[in-house]
């Protein structure tokens, strides 16, 4: 991800991407360690720890600037936003 503070001119090929200001529950999955389980962990911190997933916005996922997705193992951080649970 990179920052920027004003309009900049988007290569061909790219997309820019805004990404709202909300307090993320993030998780890193390492290469061999089971996708399903590495989502099912952050949502059960999430929710022993008082916050829940902000309807209608959006997770994201990171990946390492190496990463090829033909020939790596999957290796990666899930972003979700979260808030306090309302009562």
């Amino acid at each position: 991800m990179v920052e920027t503070l004003q309009s900049v001119v988007i290569p061909d090929g790219m997309v820019a991407l805004s990404i709202p200001t909300y307090t993320y529950a993030v998780c890193e999955h390492q290469k061999g360690m089971n996708i399903d389980k590495t989502y099912e962990d952050l949502a059960s911190w999430y929710t022993a720890n008082g916050y829940e997933l902000i309807p209608n916005a959006r997770s994201f996922e990171t990946y390492p600037i190496h990463y090829n997705p033909i020939v790596d193992e999957p290796e990666f951080c899930v972003y979700n936003p979260v808030r306090l649970k309302r009562k």
